[in-house]
């Protein structure tokens, strides 16, 4: 199983490897209704030796709520998810943000 946006709406997507069948797409349908919900978006981009910022934190901070990010891209055994930082943010948007790390941070 891995997770992502696959079809960058901006909610997350999930697709399942069935063993002996096709794989399954489980698309997020929620960015479809009538009141669209804020999210980021955040690559981090490191060093030559680290070029997807691996450990990497991140602290998002909105309206007195806080939203924690490790970069571990890793979700067990032959599994792995897209290494972008996804924050739902409801009807908010961002208040704050930091980071831990080094290289840059591209948002999106």
């Amino acid at each position: 199983m891995a997770y992502a946006d696959f079809d960058r709406d901006g909610d997350v997507d999930v697709v399942i490897n069935n063993t002996n069948m096709n794989a399954s797409l489980l698309e997020n349908t929620l960015n479809e209704q009538k009141d669209k919900q804020h999210f980021l978006n955040v690559q981090l981009i490191g060093s030559n030796q680290n070029i997807h910022g691996l450990g990497a934190t991140i602290h998002i901070y909105t309206q007195g709520k806080h939203q924690f990010y490790e970069q571990s891209p890793y979700r067990g055994y032959l599994s792995s998810v897209e290494p972008i930082a996804h924050f739902g943010e409801g009807s908010a948007g961002v208040g704050s943000g930091s980071g831990v790390g080094s290289g840059f941070i591209s948002v999106g």
